[in-house]
């Protein structure tokens, strides 16, 4: 009895902590089902979730929830049912991301000019050591010589790789978040880090801003101007004496990256490369002054603004003023560039920034900058993590740039279900209504049993047990997600629990008996053999694909465990407790029924 009083405590305490997390039948939303071509291993369902909830989050939409459902099927839910909003989910969902890799402006490697099927992982035992990685990849005939004409004397700078970078777009963010991994660097290197990573001199009409909240709120005073950086404000090298030769060489080239969790080196076939930890060419700036642009002009060209929720907090009553709403929140992880440093704490590049579409940065090895085209091409690396399994680490790594440069292509073909979408106010109106039935079925519940047994003492500790079990049920599957057929099975399990108390409360009364151990015992007999049966019943509705039964099934078999090994043992010891002084004076006659 104390423990189930200590349950109900914890979870009174955790609900009122941690609220309730309730899904799209109450919260309103969309749910879009999702079927797989085929089925999937372990490894594959995980990478089509997170490939799915990253193309997702890309985009802030809040929320969003990817789970799977067996080896074949999942689904997506999202807050919100604006039928624009959700034609871009789905959009989203079934559409192969963009990659572009850019170096010191330009565009060398679109998506569409690497060849997919040539994408791989080298085979670990390959290369030295367990924590190495190699991905091979070819790129077109086409491509060869853009791509040596873009990396001509680039040695040793960044190949920023982006998935779906944000076009026409403006980030906004706090300098704390600027700064949160630039190991000490000043903000000046931070913005010019920033600048030399997102600028794209080849598609001025795709420019990607970035602006400090602070700059940004400047616009509350009369003919503000915004400081950005981006195109007008140019951290440029000095322009290579390099000359590109005429020819195309097949051999393979190198790309190297080093940052705080790898050492990576992008080589071709047959051509290990390793990091020479050089750092970048000292930069010169052309224009030291970052150029400025009105207000009005600044917000008009954007078709949305990038930013964390506490940042969207403190500029969005600006951008209102402007007539601008557009805003597209990502976490706080999102928000935050990570960069590579050197060994006296200088920011050299920007090595990740997932809110610009910013995945990786190879550093280009001076064998591939000497303008011979090549095709064939390898990024390798060495994981250097610690107390981890630095060969599970590197099996990751390499599959997250296999990844990228995939695009975010799925490893097997999709297709949408049809889309259940509920309005906020109807969902309200169903957890209104099912709490309504929540509380009539636990009045029923009291009459009959108080119409069987005519008895105070039997009806409140049966009513007390079926509210105990509810709390419970609630602060568990509310940890994780009540929809309704999640609030349908919490009913069944109330309606369930009566049932097995009832048997104990029967077994307890038979006439003749007194030794209520005995009988307590033939009762646990019977509610084992019903829990054993029952949960037998649900487990193919828990592995059945459909979300709308999952649910039931889960909070019904959770129902079953809690009051067989909780909530039963207490209520036998509440009626042992109340029938002790009757079982003492064998005095019963007032306790048959």
């Amino acid at each position: 009895m104390q423990v189930l009083l200590v349950i109900v405590l914890v979870s009174i305490l955790h609900i009122y902590l941690s609220g309730v997390k309730f899904g799209i039948d109450f919260a309103g939303g969309t749910r879009i089902p999702i079927v797989l071509e085929r089925s999937v291993n372990n490894a594959e369902m995980d990478m089509v979730v997170n490939v799915l909830k990253e193309r997702l989050s890309k985009f802030g939409l809040k929320e969003v929830k990817v789970k799977s459902l067996g080896d074949r099927d999942l689904y997506v839910e999202v807050s919100g049912s604006d039928t624009e909003s959700i034609a871009e989910v789905e959009r989203l969902i079934a559409t192969q991301g963009v990659f572009q890799a850019v170096v010191d402006g330009k565009v060398a490697i679109s998506g569409d000019e690497l060849i997919k099927k040539s994408i791989y992982t080298v085979p670990f035992d390959r290369v030295s050591g367990n924590a190495d990685y190699e991905v091979a990849f070819t790129i077109t005939p086409e491509a060869g010589p853009k791509f040596a004409n873009a990396v001509l004397g680039k040695a040793d700078y960044p190949l920023y790789m982006y998935l779906d970078r944000p076009s026409k777009s403006m980030i906004v963010l706090t300098r704390e978040e600027m700064l949160t991994y630039a190991g000490g660097a000043s903000p000046e290197q931070a913005l010019e880090a920033i600048d030399n990573a997102t600028r794209l001199d080849d598609y001025p009409e795709q420019h990607l801003k970035v602006v400090l909240a602070d700059d940004f709120a400047n616009m509350l005073a009369a003919n503000a101007t915004i400081p950005v950086s981006g195109p007008g404000s140019r951290v440029q090298s000095p322009e290579s004496s390099v000359s590109r030769p005429e020819t195309q060489d097949s051999r393979p080239q190198s790309i190297a990256t080093n940052n705080a969790t790898t050492n990576t080196t992008v080589s071709s076939s047959g051509l290990r490369v390793s990091s020479n930890g050089t750092e970048n060419p000292k930069l010169e700036t052309r224009n030291s002054v970052a150029t400025t642009t009105t207000a009005t002009t600044a917000l008009s060209g954007y078709s949305r603004i990038i930013t964390s929720e506490r940042t969207k907090s403190q500029i969005e009553e600006v951008a209102a003023t402007y007539n601008y709403s557009n805003f597209t929140v990502v976490n706080d992880t999102d928000i935050t560039p990570y960069y590579s440093t050197d060994a006296s704490g200088s920011i050299k590049n920007v090595d990740k920034w997932a809110a610009a579409g910013l995945l990786s940065a190879p550093i280009l090895n001076p064998g591939v900058t000497k303008g011979t085209p090549g095709l064939s091409f390898v990024i390798s690396g060495s994981v250097r993590a610690q107390g981890t399994d630095v060969y599970t680490a590197a099996q990751e790594e390499s599959k997250r740039i296999e990844n990228i440069l995939r695009g975010g292509a799925l490893p097997v073909k999709l297709s949408l279900g049809s889309k259940t979408t509920i309005p906020a106010p109807l969902g309200q109106e169903f957890l209104r209504l099912s709490m309504i039935v929540a509380v009539i079925s636990l009045a029923l519940v009291g009459l009959t049993v108080g119409i069987r047994y005519r008895m105070l003492k039997i009806v409140l500790p049966i009513l007390f047990i079926s509210l105990s079990e509810a709390v419970i049920l609630v602060a568990i599957i509310g940890s994780l997600t009540i929809d309704l057929s999640a609030m349908a099975g919490i009913i069944a399990a109330i309606g369930i629990g009566v049932d097995a108390q009832i048997v104990i409360t029967d077994q307890m009364l038979k006439k003749g008996g007194s030794d209520l151990h005995g009988n307590l015992d033939k009762a646990f007999t019977i509610i084992w053999t019903n829990v054993a049966v029952a949960t037998a019943a649900m487990v193919p509705l828990l592995f059945s694909g459909m979300i709308e039964i999952v649910g039931f099934a889960t909070s019904t078999i959770l129902g079953y465990l809690l009051g067989v090994l909780i909530s039963r043992p207490a209520y036998g010891t509440m009626l042992e407790h109340i029938f002790e002084k009757q079982i003492k004076t064998h005095d019963r006659g007032d306790l048959n029924v």
